[in-house]
């Protein structure tokens, strides 16, 4: 059973994207271990797969990384993870992992020497807080009809503390979604007001983490309030907001 799929581009800094492919595919082995590499469908194309066994859940995960081929200035690459129950086992719902980003994608997003993107946007492998100097430029990116990624907003609460820490909520969604963070403080709200119009749906609410699909897809943003920590239960229902957002491109 699929867990968590993403389709992205790694670009180098400089030189010809062929040059990555190496360094990536050590990236992938050192990472999974246990996973087995073979000779993809097209030429220049490789395919990493690899299974571990978890007897205490009954169920054994699944990890494949296809990379390339490699055009001149990217390198495609494709993660997927999955799950499937081990010969005379019941799997509950409850033993099933959360659908997370495996390691391994925070790692190849994060090269000293390239950046990964889809469609052109950008994507990190750490949150991005937002400045006042950003206001203006990042509602006029939610609300672009061009924007190819989901992005999620964590929101800060009236304290100053954040309702999940953000780096567990990029680990969550790293490859499929933008992650920024909006901190409420009052020199925040007045660059709001100066330069936002009113109840603008770019802004998440106090201690909220909201979802923005790509307009494309037709979803509207999903808003999530009241968390105090990514729980199981929390961590489930933003990383389905975030995968159906990402499913949803392009169809």
């Amino acid at each position: 059973m699929p867990l968590y799929a993403a389709r992205f581009d790694v670009v180098p800094e400089e030189g010809d994207a062929s040059a990555l492919v190496g360094i990536l595919e050590q990236t992938v082995l050192k990472e999974s271990r246990g996973v087995l590499a073979e000779q993809g469908a097209a030429p220049g194309a490789w395919r990493f797969t690899g299974w571990s066994d978890e007897p205490a859940r009954g169920l054994s995960l699944g990890t494949e990384v296809a990379l390339g081929p490699a055009g001149p200035r990217r390198v495609p690459v494709s993660v997927r993870t999955c799950w499937r129950a081990l010969p005379g086992s019941i799997v509950s719902e409850a033993l099933i992992p959360v659908a997370k980003a495996p390691e391994l994608v925070r790692s190849l997003l994060s090269g000293q020497s390239w950046h990964a993107e889809k469609s052109g946007a950008p994507l990190a492998a750490e949150p991005q807080a937002v400045s006042a100097d950003e206001l203006q430029m990042l509602a006029n990116w939610i609300m672009s009809p061009a924007r190819p990624v989901p992005v999620v907003m964590v929101g800060s609460a009236g304290d100053g503390a954040w309702p999940v820490d953000p780096r567990q909520v990029t680990s969550l969604v790293a490859g499929l979604a933008q992650v920024r963070t909006f901190n409420h403080s009052d020199d925040m709200l007045a660059s709001c007001a100066a330069v936002l119009p009113v109840d603008t749906p770019s802004v998440p609410g106090l201690g909220e983490v909201a979802v923005y699909a790509p307009l494309a897809t037709g979803l509207a943003p999903q808003r999530f309030s009241g968390w105090r920590g990514l729980a199981r239960r929390n961590a489930r229902s933003l990383a389905s907001a975030v995968a159906h957002a990402s499913r949803e491109v392009g169809r």
